[in-house]
């Protein structure tokens, strides 16, 4: 098996007193599978962003259970209510090594010169977003919204990209800064700040995060948009992902493992979501029923990143269409690639990391 060949401290933020595995012989860095005695403080401490929301919650749930652990991991999460475009520059910044980012502002991100790459698919399923405005606003529909001025969270953010395709997607022209005017309010509770004000008249969110806010009589819901893509990805850093790869995989894998586990019973996990984040009963098991987490642990499906990269490009978002091999970084101890699409094929290199891809819209998994 596999051994390690030294460690070393690692000295940062808050994993300056865990210790980690720096190099290991075969470029192999799932110690826990391979050397299981490890001394308890021997563990590999991983930063990971995420926002407070009910999709990430098999990632707590897995900490809780102590299953990182056991692959040698101290998972140390934080949560961001900001949102992706806080996430990302927390990852250039160093302070975070992965991060759960809607899939737009990853990409977009990724392909504006950031020094990060998406690992892997985490929810296939489309977010749906809830479009709000102030409960005694005359506006009565998504039509009604255009020229008024859209909260964000940031830009670069899913709430500002989103508002500029479902502008680009009623007709209207997001990029001139007339139809979709916008304002930065931080987070959803900036954003009820900002709408009692009077500074925002509209505000894009996740529909069941602010489903309370609406039952309250603050807000309305006068509309919903889906993501035309799957909703969430996992980026990090390269360079960690260069260190680390075998491990974040390892993560991947027992997370999704605790998805599948969820999934398969679903009513047994009702009252759990419905106590954390603030829901229904009712609301709950329709978010449970509509949710898909990915089946695969890593990889992603290039017709959902063609389809975004065209519409980040059409908005003027990014500045060149986003590449597989630009994107997307392929995880170490992959025996095998599959490829379906439109029956083309897709070839993979590992040693030089890079795919082939033959067609523009294969799925890579």
């Amino acid at each position: 098996p596999t051994v390690p060949i030294y460690y070393q401290r690692r000295v940062h933020g808050k994993c300056r007193n865990s210790l980690t595995f720096s190099k290991f012989q075969n470029n192999t860095l799932q110690a826990r599978k391979y050397i299981p005695n490890l001394p308890t403080m021997s563990l590999l401490c991983i930063r990971i962003a995420g926002v407070p929301e009910h999709f990430n919650a098999p990632f707590h749930t897995a900490k809780e259970r102590g299953l990182f652990a056991k692959l040698g991991v101290d998972l140390q999460w934080t949560d961001y209510s900001t949102g992706t475009g806080a996430m990302v520059k927390a990852l250039s910044e160093n302070k975070e090594d992965l991060a759960v980012l809607l899939t737009e502002g990853a990409i977009a991100d990724i392909t504006n010169g950031s020094n990060n790459k998406i690992v892997g698919t985490y929810v296939t399923s489309p977010l749906c977003w809830g479009v709000h405005c102030k409960a005694d606003s005359t506006v009565q529909s998504l039509p009604d919204l255009r020229g008024r001025v859209f909260g964000i969270s940031r830009y670069g953010s899913g709430s500002h990209i989103m508002a500029y395709v479902m502008g680009q997607q009623l007709g209207w022209d997001p990029a001139a800064g007339v139809d979709v005017p916008l304002k930065v309010v931080t987070n959803l509770d900036g954003a009820r700040s900002a709408m009692e004000k009077g500074e925002i008249e509209a505000f894009m969110w996740e529909k069941f995060t602010t489903k309370h806010v609406c039952e309250s009589g603050e807000w309305k819901r006068v509309g919903e948009f889906n993501t035309p893509w799957p909703c969430f990805v996992v980026a990090g850093r390269t360079d960690f992902i260069n260190e680390h790869g075998g491990v974040v995989r390892a993560v991947m894998e027992t997370v999704y493992g605790v998805c599948k586990e969820i999934k398969a019973n679903q009513s047994e996990w009702v009252s759990f979501f419905a106590e954390k984040y603030k829901n229904t009963h009712t609301d709950a098991a329709q978010w449970l029923a509509g949710v898909e987490w990915s089946e695969a642990t890593h990889g992603v499906d290039v017709c959902a990143l063609g389809v975004c990269g065209k519409a980040l490009l059409e908005l003027g978002l990014v500045k060149t269409q986003p590449t597989v091999e630009g994107v997307v970084y392929i995880l170490p101890e992959e025996t095998h690639t599959h490829a379906h699409a439109h029956e083309h094929a897709v070839q993979f290199t590992k040693r030089e990391k890079r795919v082939n891809v033959t067609s523009e819209c294969v799925c890579v998994c």
